[in-house]
């Protein structure tokens, strides 16, 4: 895949943690959002990405391009969702939850490969 258009979800596919939560995710949103695994996207600078981010966190890119990371992937991604996903979203861009939200995905993702993939939905 060389450069979708946004929106559209952006995880390491290497990772079985983190294919596990975009599938978790993907199965929250629209049939139509796009879900690419970063090894996949040729062009990351288009999206204002570099190789080093994308191996280190999530992206929501939104409809004007604008790059989200790690908790806040999920925060934006989760807008577009059926009830009540919206809400956790919108939860999860409150401004001390989304502090916490960030140190927590920061600390998850350093060690993801340690982590199982989760199981069940």
């Amino acid at each position: 895949m060389s450069s979708p258009d946004p929106p559209f979800f952006v995880y390491d596919g290497d990772c079985g943690f983190c294919r596990k939560w975009a599938s978790w995710l993907e199965r929250r949103l629209p049939a139509h959002t796009i879900f690419v695994p970063y090894q996949q996207i040729d062009d990351l600078a288009a999206y204002g990405l570099t190789d080093d981010e994308v191996r280190t966190a999530s992206y929501w890119i939104d409809a004007a391009r604008t790059p989200h990371r790690g908790s806040a992937s999920f925060a934006h991604a989760l807008r577009g969702a059926r009830a009540p996903w919206p809400l956790v979203g919108a939860l999860l861009r409150a401004p001390l939850v989304r502090v916490l939200a960030a140190r927590a995905y920061t600390v998850i993702a350093r060690n993801r490969h340690r982590l199982p993939a989760p199981s069940g939905s």
